[in-house]
């Protein structure tokens, strides 16, 4: 990332030396790399309980740390990089973290430790630990368009399967950024949801895209 630099007012990253656009998917790419890294060591550190390696508290607080290190770098990936980021960007991800990701954490150890959880299961939830890093980089995208003056939104649907929330909020179209519903909230697609959001300065620009 350090070849990048972010443009706030088009929301997204430029080549440094070129000053060209950097392809979206080049920056997901590396984003999904990291997290895939992390998943693994998460799956490792539960091979690790199993064999007897380390405990349940020790599992515990591991990848509690590696919960908190996913979700930061999605949201400041997201966000246009550590230089970007204001004291209230840090209260939001640690609003996220103590409020959803912990807690379902901690009931997920607690699962284990009551042997309440199958094996395969264990595993897919683990997935979904990593999984859930995504939806911060939907607040560090936000955070960035309030940032520059883009005050306008419009949530859209990808071409996949969606559940029946999406189409509903996508109907919406232009809404200020205060009233966006982000991808992944309100929805039963969860973690797993694909729609996007584009951010725009005029409700007039929003209805024109």
């Amino acid at each position: 990332m350090d070849t990048y630099k972010w443009d706030g007012q088009v929301q997204r990253y430029r080549n440094k030396e070129t000053g060209r656009f950097v392809k979206t998917e080049t920056i997901l790419k590396l984003t999904e790399q990291n997290m895939q890294q992390k998943t693994s060591r998460m799956l490792q550190s539960f091979d690790d309980v199993k064999s007897g390696k380390i405990n349940l508290s020790e599992y515990q607080r591991e990848n509690l740390e590696i919960i908190k290190y996913l979700h930061t770098q999605q949201y400041l990936v997201a966000k246009g990089g550590f230089r970007t980021t204001t004291p209230e960007d840090y209260l939001e991800i640690g609003r996220e973290l103590k409020n959803l990701h912990y807690p379902a954490f901690r009931d997920f150890v607690q699962q284990l430790q009551n042997g309440a959880i199958t094996e395969g299961q264990a595993r897919a939830r683990i997935r979904s630990f990593g999984k859930a890093s995504e939806t911060l980089a939907d607040l560090g995208h936000r955070s960035s368009a309030k940032q520059n003056g883009l005050t306008w939104a419009r949530r859209y649907l990808s071409a996949v399967e969606h559940c029946s929330d999406c189409p509903i909020y996508a109907a919406m179209g232009a809404v200020t950024i205060d009233n966006l519903i982000l991808p992944g909230r309100q929805c039963e697609c969860r973690f797993n949801c694909k729609c996007y959001v584009r951010y725009f300065k005029t409700r007039e620009e929003a209805l024109r895209s």
